[in-house]
């Protein structure tokens, strides 16, 4: 349980989050030693005060001993409240700082284990447990020392009255009240970690139906009824499963209470039953009352030392998902100087060499043996069916997924082998949905990670106000699909580097798309353009057009050269035109 590789992963947690000031634990320390020291004080006190009632009927003297257990007592409230003042300046330091540093390192990851439900588990069980975890690590270290304390000095306030059955008896108690506690903390745990799946399960469907943004589909597709279904038969059976557990633990606490009380009354009957007589009544009171403290200490002490055992795999998680992780990409490849400089210039060639991916648990490859070479001002479109691997081809590109096999370089830089920051500044992407932040305005939504071109904003947004608050519910503006899709647009073409467009013109109607397509590449002449799109129109303003099919580049050229030659751009070109006529026929 407790053993030395608990106390390091404990230690390297801490020490990743730089989660503690030592003069904050040297007072933890030192307070958690002297309360249990007054806690017993007060208790040899307290039978002093009883032993002088019972013997003396000096007034004066009953009030100099009431007087100063007042005083311990006062002085013992105010190191508690000390002790607890010193737990709180922890965790209000820690707690939000080094959730904040887990989520944002744990988030980190390879995309492609963002949907293993290992992942999701353990990134939950972080989120959600981690305020527990930081602040369980100082009331276990404060806890562990108390009552290590406690039980030692309240033996040897036991023994100095030559009270050897009552030793005895603690001995043969102390083991099973100790075991069952520990049994009760261990299945607790244990719970929490079998209800996480359900726990995944149910915050996912009761966020769809608090989400606002999708409430329209929600009622108008009649699905609420089966998501509350959904959502209440995964709260069901974490229900079920804390019912069951409740009553159990509640059935040990009682045989906890039972075994308690067997103690006390073994060991009273013992002295009126034997020839052992206790003179003072106050020593009674403090034999009666020290085993009772020291029964409740042992098995504190107990399961502070399981909780160590039992939260080190956290830590142990801390450490192999998310400070090793974090030590790989600070020893993996780093621009240097030269880089960093000529990062900062928009000429890049981008070269591919037969990549391939399969997503995991995946039997089929999504990518097949792609090979493409891009050069600096080159404007490419890719097309093709859904499903054809588009958006992971730029996945890879980005280095947000890890080729199955072949390379992606750019200026000979491996992208899945850099930082996120500098993979940041090497791509500029505009996603299929674009994120704008509610609660700032929308110049401020631009200006995160960009540097602010007034002019190409004017170009895009004329006679727009952007300082204006984004987020109706926050007293701001909403925005259209096609004003937030422009918005999106202009963020990718105020970052640096390769421009790549995932379908950014869906929303747009198609006179506003041309205007936009053609703003964007005469702000672009010296960067790599990559733009993915289901308008066959728009390719034509492209110097190239690539064509996938099942994960294959089934086409490569100019879009006049593939418009000569039969093939799946031709097809997917004209039967779009012929569609567009026939609707314009029906009009």
């Amino acid at each position: 349980m407790l053993t030395k590789g608990n106390w390091r992963h404990l230690l390297q947690y801490y020490n990743f989050i730089k989660g503690y000031k030592s003069w904050l634990v040297l007072a933890l320390i030192l307070l958690s030693i002297v309360v249990p020291v007054f806690e017993v004080w007060i208790l040899n006190a307290t039978k002093d005060i009883i032993n002088q009632f019972n013997n003396s009927n000096n007034r004066e003297d009953m009030l100099s001993y009431l007087k100063l257990l007042f005083i311990l007592v006062a002085i013992s409230a105010v190191v508690n409240w000390i002790l607890a003042l010193v737990i709180a300046l922890n965790n209000s330091a820690n707690e939000e700082k080094s959730k904040l540093i887990v989520l944002d390192n744990f988030i980190k990851h390879k995309l492609s284990e963002h949907d293993t439900f290992d992942f999701q588990q353990r990134f939950n069980l972080i989120r959600y447990g981690l305020n527990n975890c930081v602040e369980g690590f100082f009331v276990i270290i404060s806890g562990l020392i108390s009552s290590l304390i406690k039980v030692i000095v309240l033996l040897a306030t036991v023994s100095l009255l030559n009270n050897v059955m009552l030793i005895v008896l603690l001995i043969i108690f102390v083991i099973p009240i100790s075991i069952i506690r520990g049994y009760i903390n261990r299945s607790s745990l244990i719970l929490d970690w079998i209800n996480s799946y359900n726990a995944i399960k149910s915050r996912y469907y009761k966020g769809l139906l608090l989400n606002t943004s999708i409430v329209s589909e929600i009622l108008m597709n009649k699905s609420s009824k089966f998501m509350f279904g959904k959502w209440n038969q995964h709260m069901s059976e974490i229900n079920q499963r804390d019912y069951k557990a409740g009553v159990k633990q509640f059935n040990l606490s009682l045989l906890l209470g039972i075994l308690l009380a067997s103690l006390i009354t073994i060991y009273i009957a013992n002295v009126v039953l034997s020839q052992e007589i206790i003179a003072n009544p106050g020593d009674l009171f403090l034999i009666v009352t020290a085993a009772v403290l020291i029964i409740m200490s042992c098995e504190n002490l107990f399961s502070q030392i399981q909780m160590i055992g039992f939260q080190s795999n956290q830590y142990r998680m801390f450490k192999d998902y998310i400070v090793s992780q974090t030590n790989e990409r600070s020893n993996s490849k780093h621009l240097t100087a030269s880089e960093l400089e000529a990062d900062k210039k928009d000429d890049r060639d981008l070269q591919i060499n037969n990549l391939s991916y399969r997503f995991q648990n995946g039997s089929k490859l999504v990518l097949d043996d792609i090979t493409l070479r891009l050069s600096s001002g080159e404007k490419i479109a890719i097309v093709g069916p859904n499903g054809a691997g588009k958006t992971t081809l730029y996945h890879c590109m980005m280095g947000l997924l890890e080729p199955t096999a072949g390379t992606v370089q750019i200026n000979g830089l491996h992208p899945h082998q850099l930082s996120p920051e500098e993979r940041a500044s090497l791509f500029s992407p505009v996603f299929q949905s674009t994120h704008l932040y509610k609660g700032i305005s929308i110049m401020d939504n631009l200006k995160v990670g960009r540097e602010i071109d007034y002019a190409m904003i004017d170009a895009m947004f004329k006679d727009y106000d952007y300082d204006q608050l984004y987020g109706g519910h926050l007293g701001g503006v909403e925005l259209s699909g096609g004003q937030i899709q422009k918005l999106g647009i202009l963020k990718g073409l105020l970052g640096k580097g390769i421009l790549i467009l995932d379908e950014p013109t869906a929303s747009l109607d198609p006179m506003a798309e041309q205007e936009v397509v053609t703003m964007l590449l005469r702000q672009t002449r010296d960067r790599i353009v990559i733009l993915t799109t289901h308008r066959m129109g728009i390719t034509l303003q492209f110097d190239r057009v690539i064509v996938l099919n099942q994960g294959r580049i089934v086409q490569d050229g100019s879009p006049q050269q593939l418009l000569q030659i039969e093939g799946l751009f031709k097809e997917m070109f004209e039967s779009q035109g012929q569609i567009y006529k026939q609707l314009s026929e029906v009009e």
